[in-house]
Parts: C-alpha cells; structure tokens; sequence
C-alpha cells in the first residue's frame, strides 16, 4: 500500500502538497481494513521572498521534531470521544526530517462508526507530543469508506464443548482425600478402575491382582 505523505503547515493547520509548494491539499478515502502508512513532514514559513515582498521557493522549512512525538487520531467528530483509530509510535527520519509509521485501520470502532454506510464524514487529527504536552497541529475532515474485498473479522472456533455445571458434575469427578488414599470408579456395566496419585503427582492406575 502506498504512502500518504502529508506535508502539514502548523501555522495556519492545513496540509500542502510538497515543501515547495503553496497548494493547498485533498486528503485521499481511507479505508476499513487498511494499515494505512503514512509520512509526515511538519513544515513552518521559510519567509523567503523576493524584491517585491513575495513569498519565492522553498516556501516552507522542515520543522526538526527530533526530540518529539507524533500523535494521529481518526474520529468521527472532534465532539466524539471515541477514536475510529489512534497511533502514538511514530518513527523520525534525521535524513528526511520526517515521521514515519502505520495506523492500523481494522478497527472495530470504525466498522461501528459506518453503521452499516459505504461511506461517511470523519476526521483526521494530529498533534505533536512534547513532554507529555500535545499541540494539534492539523485537523481536516476526511472520506472513510468500506472496502468491499476485505476479511471479516473471524470469531475463534470452539473445539471444546461449553458443560453446564449438571453435565460437568456427572462428567468429571474431583476428590481431595487423605494422602495415598485410592478411588474406584464404576461403569455402569460392572467394569471398574482403582487410581491413584503417584509420587510424582501424576495419575496412575492400580491394576488388580
């Protein structure tokens, strides 16, 4: 899956096309089911301009957030507490001054967000993280979709029979008797069996003389 590279301008908390760019950005559809990759380069004013007081390229310097975090929130409102998404593990890239990493999107809060919709309004909200401080940076609403060739989620299969607690008292026996002490058990067509603990607690089977 490709990259979202997103190139936030924090001081006005909008997404650019590129570092050498004034455009103004369109978030692509994020889907159910994705592990969505992203690149995340925050950018402030370079102030470069020429001799007519415009702005001239590059219009936009790398912030270096090397002693920072990068938090991402997926939310259907910014009203909403309950998060679509989040991720709080962000790589930085020295080279690229950047933040890389995953958000995983298979979330079951974003199967409940859609309510059964191929489609709906959500937001994208991210914020640095500085001494357990966060400030939002960029917040955008964005397209959240279902994709229709994607697993369901599968329930783990029982293998193992659930007993009510009748059938577990006629099916398992549990006796905590005296030391070296010997139980027999009786089928119902005569046949029996004598056990007992043996000294290295394992279950051992008195044969009869």
């Amino acid at each position: 899956m490709g990259d979202v590279n997103l190139f936030v301008d924090r001081s006005t908390k909008r997404a650019v096309f590129s570092d050498k760019s004034k455009g103004i950005a369109t978030l692509p559809p994020f889907f159910y089911g994705n592990l969505q990759p992203f690149v995340i380069s925050v950018l402030d004013p370079s102030g470069l301009v020429d001799e007519n007081g415009n702005l001239i390229t590059p219009f936009w310097s790398k912030a270096n957030l090397s002693s920072q975090g990068l938090r991402m929130i997926f939310l259907k409102s910014p009203t909403d507490t309950t998060k679509i998404a989040e991720q709080a593990t962000w790589t930085w890239g020295a080279a690229t001054s950047s933040f890389s990493g995953s958000i995983d999107l298979s979330t079951a809060n974003f199967l409940t967000a859609l309510n059964g919709e191929a489609s709906i309004d959500g937001f994208l909200e991210i914020a640095t993280v500085n001494d357990n401080r966060r400030t939002t940076i960029f917040q955008q609403k964005v397209t959240l979709k279902k994709a229709g060739d994607v697993t369901a989620a599968v329930n783990p299969s029982i293998t193992d029979p659930l007993l009510t607690t009748g059938e577990a008292n006629n099916t398992y026996v549990r006796i905590l008797g005296l030391p070296g002490q010997e139980i027999t058990l009786v089928h119902k067509n005569g046949k029996s069996v004598t056990l007992r603990c043996s000294a290295d607690g394992n279950l051992e089977e008195i044969q009869s003389p």
